[in-house]
């Protein structure tokens, strides 16, 4: 069963090739979906603003990976998410994968699933 409260973050830098493949994959399964964008130098923010239904952040400069998944979480926090799987912006997820990732949740003290 899905847990309305586990959440997508994903994280983005110059994926502009990716990221809206990725969205819409997150959309399949949540609509609890945070977007981080790492300061791209291409068209990844552009796009990314075009989902209404997702929650987005773009850095005020590329401070890499971790800083982006930080802000993430800070995020993922403060919008009460139980949990969040974490995807790159060049990933996508099988459809229903969030049901998967629910029962790994409740049968482990994991917090977040990469």
């Amino acid at each position: 069963m899905k847990d309305p409260t586990i959440g997508i973050l994903i994280t983005c830098f110059n994926k502009e090739s990716y990221i809206d493949d990725a969205i819409k994959s997150a959309l399949k399964n949540t609509n609890r979906i945070i977007v981080i964008d790492d300061y791209s130098e291409d068209q990844s923010w552009e796009i990314i603003k075009k989902f209404k239904e997702i929650i987005s952040y773009q850095m005020t400069e590329n401070l890499g990976a971790s800083a982006a998944t930080i802000k993430g979480l800070e995020l993922a926090i403060k919008h009460k998410f139980s949990h969040c799987i974490l995807l790159d912006g060049d990933d996508v997820l099988a459809e229903n994968a969030i049901n998967h990732y629910s029962e790994i949740f409740k049968k482990t003290k994991a917090n977040a699933i990469y």
